[in-house]
């Protein structure tokens, strides 16, 4: 498949990238080779797939042969000036990367076709955030919609992690409410502190459909009023 159909602009500073994971020889940075060497083969093979994915999103932005250590809750370390999300299935990766100029961080979660379910679905949404995918006509029928409500939460915790360091944001203190924003849903939230709530205030989210498969995507304008281009 081309290049251009695995890669979508967003704005003009940020990239999402997403892509089949295989197996091909891949060049680590030394440090990355260093994580890589302790993980076990599923993990290393999502870990390797994930960087140089995250490689190819920095070059399109003119950022090549970034390091990508990892952080203390095993989240990706960008270069200055960057924030970043990565994301993986069994088979797929994506790397989100914008410039912090225009967004102060993103996140992103691949759906991976496996249906969430009604019993799970009951204790991590409620029916009015599944209701507002329908509406938004992210989803064709209620259990893809289940399945999107989910990917919006895991993105949002990605995405509000680097701005509060929350690392045990629960499901239902993050609501996903109607946006002013064409085709994008906004988050509210319920949290047990107000550095929580500012975290997540302003974050939007968007889906987006790439060879087949539904990602979501949030982001936290750097400007809070600034529109998606």
């Amino acid at each position: 498949m081309n290049e251009y159909r695995k890669l979508r602009w967003i704005d003009s500073d940020t990239v999402l990238l997403v892509d089949r994971i295989d197996d091909s020889a891949a060049e680590l940075a030394a440090e990355e080779v260093s994580l890589a060497s302790q993980m076990q083969p599923k993990r290393r093979r999502e870990f390797i797939a994930g960087r140089c994915l995250a490689r190819r999103a920095l070059a399109a932005l003119n950022e090549a042969n970034a390091t990508i250590p990892r952080g203390p809750a095993g989240e990706p370390l960008w270069p200055p000036g960057i924030v970043g999300s990565l994301s993986h299935t069994a088979t797929h990766a994506a790397a989100l990367v914008s410039r912090r100029v225009r967004h102060i961080s993103v996140g992103v979660d691949l759906d991976d076709h496996r249906l969430l379910g009604d019993s799970a679905a009951a204790v991590l949404m409620t029916d009015d955030e599944i209701g507002l995918v329908l509406a938004r006509q992210w989803a064709s029928n209620r259990a893809l919609a289940q399945n999107l409500v989910f990917c919006a939460k895991e993105a949002v915790f990605k995405c509000q992690y680097p701005l509060t360091g929350e690392r045990d944001l629960d499901f239902h203190e993050v609501q996903l409410t109607a946006s002013i924003v064409p085709n994008a849903l906004a988050v509210a939230c319920s949290a047990r502190n107000s550095g929580l709530a500012a975290g997540l205030t302003g974050i939007l989210l968007f889906m987006f459909s790439i060879q087949g498969l539904r990602i979501i995507v949030a982001i936290a304008p750097a400007a809070r009023a600034e529109m998606i281009v």
